[in-house]
């Protein structure tokens, strides 16, 4: 496992963990289901852009 895939693992890792907290406020009604959802999309676009930049981080160092 090379340094990107170890960083997107470790992301998809703390994506899971940051939806499962959400889900939790949203079952203990400190969250609507519409807050929750518009969270996760954050953290969805988030996780997203990591992958893509260590996507673009990893074509450049084969291209060297």
């Amino acid at each position: 496992m090379d340094i990107e895939d170890f960083i997107i693992h470790a992301n998809i890792g703390e994506f899971a963990r940051k939806v499962a907290w959400i889900l939790q406020l949203e079952d203990e009604g400190k969250f609507t289901s519409s807050k929750a959802f518009e969270e996760i999309k954050k953290l969805y676009i988030q996780l997203k852009e990591t992958k893509e930049l260590a996507g673009e981080s990893n074509a450049a160092g084969r291209s060297i």
